[in-house]
């Protein structure tokens, strides 16, 4: 089994038992088995569990406590593609795997013939148009340059936090992994989020 650092998890004593017998158990159970639960090389080696992919899990949590609106793709048909570099890209597609539908698929952000695609790692492509959420690392310069001439859910992984406009912010608080949300920017993509979710965050912007 991997090994977690407990200095990253966001959850205290508090929240866990307030969580334990309320409607939030549903996240709660999906992020303890994310943070303790994902399996190892079939070699049994051990390692650490580092932040990346604490971060990764967060965000596949996040997509499965989020209710789309009529104009969005069901669950098990959303493209989920990075940009930017987010602390989160490399274990993305592992974690979409684990938890999320098998047909949601991460593609990464790359630039071929001065044209903003996205691709996974067989070689598929997608244009940045048909991308339903955006994980935003802190090489990403600004929405104009993914060509999206659509509304999605942007996932901010390891901006400074309002350094872009983002329906979540990933980050650190006291050194353990937490989330913000914008509930505006939220709805502008035709998401809302779960009551559940919401317990979970550090702070709520916008409007309820």
């Amino acid at each position: 089994m991997i090994k977690i650092k407990p200095e990253l998890l966001q959850f205290g004593t508090d929240r866990i038992r307030a969580l334990k017998s309320g409607w939030g158990k549903g996240v709660f159970c999906l992020l303890i088995l994310a943070f303790y639960s994902i399996a190892s090389s079939a070699q049994g080696v051990q390692r650490k569990l580092d932040e990346s992919v604490v971060r990764a899990y967060v965000v596949v949590a996040i997509l499965k406590y989020t209710q789309w609106g009529q104009n969005t793709q069901p669950l098990d048909q959303l493209t989920l593609c990075s940009v930017g570099e987010p602390l989160s890209q490399n274990y993305l597609s592992n974690a979409v795997r684990s938890f999320a539908h098998p047909n949601v698929k991460a593609f990464n952000y790359y630039n071929l013939d001065d044209k903003n695609s996205y691709r996974l790692e067989d070689g598929t492509q997608v244009e940045a148009k048909h991308c339903d959420v955006l994980v935003v690392g802190p090489e990403f310069d600004t929405r104009k340059a993914l060509g999206a001439d659509k509304s999605a859910l942007y996932i901010c992984d390891g901006l400074k936090q309002g350094e872009q406009d983002c329906a979540v912010e990933l980050g650190l608080t006291r050194g353990k992994v937490s989330f913000v949300v914008d509930l505006n920017h939220a709805q502008s993509a035709g998401a809302v989020f779960s009551s559940s979710l919401l317990e979970l965050a550090e702070s709520i912007e916008g409007r309820r």
